[in-house]
């Protein structure tokens, strides 16, 4: 929804409020109360034009903010604004913007369109972050494993899936993370799996260990 310039709670942060913290995945009432702190501290920057690409204590900038709550709007007028849509990290376990969108305990929609406006404006899909080192689309995999086919998000993540996937390209759609484990490897659901086949993965992907991701019971 749109928001004021007034660097108030916007409109979907308070709609999420009203409704129970599952919508949230459990996120914690700190982080959460963290979460508006951010957005407040986003719309001041960019009211005021200038250090929107300038890491907070925590080593995020305004976009991860945007990223964080799936808030398509406030993404788009931060990057109008000259934001970096991929800016480097000041911290090891700081992700990228792209990854925390996918990683957000954050429901409500429209996740595709946040995916969209990061990787139009350059965001790398193929870079690697997280303890894991892994590329968005692994993220994206796992997340995406845990959402059914009848579910309401179902539609919204076989979008992401088919445009990180596309966006990635032949090469990309099968990098491994430190343990050499490919996107194909984090999938745990069929359609997930499906969906990463149909674009290309190797089926007989294996990790340092030797083992298949073939061979891994679904």
């Amino acid at each position: 929804m749109p928001r004021d310039a007034d660097c108030g709670v916007s409109g979907r942060l308070q709609a999420a409020m009203r409704l129970d913290w599952a919508a949230f995945i459990g996120l914690p009432r700190e982080l959460w109360l963290h979460l508006i702190g951010e957005e407040r501290r986003a719309w001041a920057l960019l009211r005021e034009g200038r250090g929107m690409n300038r890491p907070g204590i925590n080593g995020r900038c305004a976009v991860h903010c945007a990223a964080a709550l799936r808030d398509a709007t406030l993404l788009q007028k931060l990057l109008d604004a000259g934001a970096d849509p991929d800016p480097a990290s000041i911290f090891p376990w700081t992700l990228p913007p792209l990854h925390v969108a996918v990683a957000s305990a954050v429901s409500v929609p429209p996740l595709p369109r946040v995916v969209w406006l990061l990787l139009a404006r350059g965001a790398a899909v193929g870079r690697c972050a997280g303890w894991r080192r892994e590329t968005v689309l692994a993220l994206a995999a796992r997340r995406a494993s845990m959402v059914l086919p009848e579910d309401s998000e179902f539609q919204e993540w076989q979008e992401v899936l088919a445009e990180l996937a596309l966006a990635s390209g032949a090469g990309g759609i099968d990098a491994a993370d430190r343990r050499g484990r490919t996107p194909l490897y984090s999938a745990a659901h069929k359609w997930v799996i499906a969906e990463l086949l149909s674009r290309g993965a190797a089926v007989h992907s294996q990790d340092l260990r030797g083992v298949r991701a073939a061979h891994l019971p679904r």
